[in-house]
């Protein structure tokens, strides 16, 4: 499973100059924890999550505090570019998804852009990630037979089950090397945890992720 499988596409964006409250209203409209920044050029230069806008326009209240909150030193933010992390980590579109996910937990990030060159053409979220490892077990089996037909010209010569997002195929005798690209086919399906594949008595699994 590749990133460009799970990815959100097309992605919000917005541009450097963009008004930092316009940017939390793009948040809250289109229910996402961060958002690309992207130049006239479509190139990525940054990333505006919701901690960045909480940590640059809440400003303290000096009621809530025992002693007095002296002035702000410097003018509050008020672009994108103000707020926005330039170091971002994206990712290709051909990302093993599993990479995504640990990407994401080293380094606690809710999501990271996808990119085609320096041009952002879609974003994966935690979200995303858990929406594949959710798939009905029919959808997944419905992906496989479809991925496997197209493979073999629409040959239909193997049995395919799921259960709980794992993946058997029994190949009914076909040639050992069809089943090695069977298996290499089921597990790039979203939502496919495992695949084992049947073969002339011979059982191999493998996981796939996430």
């Amino acid at each position: 499973m590749r990133a460009r499988e799970v990815m959100t596409s097309p992605v919000v964006t917005v541009p450097p100059e963009a008004a930092v409250k316009d940017v939390a209203r793009v948040l809250l409209r289109h229910a996402i924890s961060a958002v690309p920044v992207v130049n006239g050029d479509g190139r990525l230069v940054g990333i505006v999550s919701e901690l960045d806008l909480l940590l640059g326009d809440v400003p303290a209240d000096p009621v809530a505090h025992v002693m007095q909150v002296g002035a702000e030193p410097l003018p509050p933010p008020r672009v994108a570019a103000d707020v926005m992390s330039a170091d971002v980590v994206a990712v290709a579109e051909d990302t093993d998804a599993a990479d995504v996910a640990r990407v994401m937990r080293e380094a606690s990030l809710k999501s990271i852009p996808v990119v085609r060159g320096a041009e952002v053409v879609g974003i994966v979220s935690r979200r995303d990630l858990l929406r594949a490892v959710a798939r009905e077990d029919s959808d997944i089996r419905a992906d496989v037979l479809r991925r496997l037909r197209d493979y073999s010209d629409g040959r239909d010569s193997w049995d395919v089950m799921v259960d709980a997002g794992v993946v058997t195929i029994d190949l009914r005798g076909e040639d050992p090397v069809v089943g090695e690209a069977a298996q290499l086919l089921a597990r790039s399906v979203p939502g496919a945890l495992r695949v084992h594949v049947l073969d002339r008595g011979e059982d191999r699994t493998t996981e796939a992720g996430p």
